[in-house]
């Protein structure tokens, strides 16, 4: 090995062994050490360059940690043949926290990678903060007398060990039936604690690193954070006077491979999606071949009038996943969110499920439904939510008449 490339800066504040690492991982990667070429011991190199054994012991570790070296024979290490590190300078093994430099003896996931960058700069906190924040009926409006009451009702029955309620996904797949004509099998529909463990999971299935994710402007920032997370690069599509902008979606030079879309509530800027428009997005999604997302949380809230239907049921033979929150309507009594699958990944909805429909939040929530005391609560909330003047319980024609709205959907146009 030519030692002119073992570069040790004894001031840096980096541990020597990570120097020497890098060191010879720079002399591999640059061609200077050549597959399969064994590498002196770690005595003769802590001789040669006056360190300790044990910390070039500690350098030959993780760079076999990286793949770039492996162990032989009568204590020999060579240079691996494959050399196939997923590890990069750009997976930094520095943490930063409170402005003190950590070092770790291992290489970082490209996630991880991703995850530190959001937490320093506050992406994702402020993403989650905002997203309970946003829309969530005040404390005084929710149903917590009739919570509490089931929750005391459950109880006993649970301590009697004869607890009667129909299982949460039979409760929401029959909700949605009712509400919003999704035919769903119990099957289809997938149970999570909160919509960001939904959201992360469809994306895992769905989503490869580098692939394109479309969403509309301005963008849910939960979303965009989690997107981006598993390395998606997501592409903002504005919003018009109709909800969407399928122009400039479908000018695109490649069509994304999914679309992530709150159709029914695109507040505070974009009004719901015409049918007209969901039609021609559904055309767009069966040319392209495009996934799409449907968050329809807020949907809950919408107006007591004609409704437009939901995409999911307008096009049921579409990839299409239908997302419900519960929390938009129930924070913090309840924070559980239901994923409805397109019926070809029906068996990864069962995989995906998170929450075990014996636990007290499933029990209550599944009561509430199937009582129909959910459905009360939501009718009361809209009545209030319609008083204060809401951008989502309005049709577009109403929310388009206002000169302040349309100042502000004129920037996004």
């Amino acid at each position: 090995m030519d030692l002119l490339y073992i570069e040790i800066d004894r001031t840096s504040a980096m541990p020597l062994y990570q120097q020497i690492a890098y060191s010879i991982r720079n002399s591999i990667e640059t061609g200077i050490l050549s597959p399969r070429q064994q590498l002196m011991s770690t005595r003769e190199l802590a001789a040669l360059i006056g360190v300790s054994r044990p910390t070039v012991c500690r350098a030959y570790g993780l760079l076999a940690s990286w793949g770039m070296i492996e162990p032989k024979e009568r204590a020999e290490t060579i240079v691996s043949a494959l050399n196939q590190s997923n590890f990069s300078p750009e997976n930094s093994v520095e943490l930063w926290e409170h402005d003190e430099t950590i070092h770790l003896s291992f290489g970082l996931s490209r996630f991880a990678i991703r995850l530190r960058k959001q937490l320093m700069d506050g992406q994702l906190t402020d993403a989650l903060d905002e997203h309970f924040r946003a829309t969530v009926p005040p404390y005084n409006e929710l149903p917590a007398s009739q919570w509490w009451n089931l929750c005391a009702e459950i109880g006993k029955e649970l301590s009697l060990n004869i607890v009667q309620s129909p299982s949460l996904q039979t409760s929401v797949s029959d909700l949605l039936k009712r509400t919003k004509a999704i035919r769903c099998s119990v099957e289809e529909v997938a149970l999570y604690p909160n919509i960001a463990l939904a959201l992360e999971h469809i994306a895992r299935l769905i989503i490869e690193p580098g692939e394109t994710v479309a969403m509309t402007s301005p963008v849910c920032p939960l979303a965009k954070s989690l997107f981006q997370l598993l390395g998606a690069k997501v592409i903002e599509i504005a919003g018009d006077d109709r909800g969407l902008n399928i122009d400039r979606l479908q000018s695109l030079p490649h069509p994304p491979k999914c679309l992530y879309i709150c159709p029914s509530s695109q507040q505070p800027f974009i009004p719901p999606m015409t049918r007209e428009q969901r039609k021609k997005l559904i055309n767009w999604a069966r040319n392209t071949s495009s996934i799409i997302v449907e968050n329809d949380s807020q949907a809950f809230l919408s107006s007591s009038g004609a409704s437009i239907p939901v995409m999911k049921t307008m096009a049921p033979d579409l990839p299409i996943f239908y997302l419900i929150d519960f929390a938009r309507v129930l924070y913090p009594l309840c924070t559980s969110a239901v994923a409805v699958f397109p019926k070809s990944l029906a068996p990864f909805s069962q995989i995906s499920s998170y929450i075990d429909q014996q636990l007290l939040e499933a029990l209550v929530l599944s009561r509430m439904i199937s009582k129909g005391t959910l459905e009360s609560y939501l009718r009361k909330l809209r009545k209030r939510t319609a008083s204060l003047g809401g951008f989502f319980q309005k049709p577009a024609e109403q929310v388009i008449s206002s000169d302040c709205n349309s100042k502000l959907l004129s920037s996004f146009r």
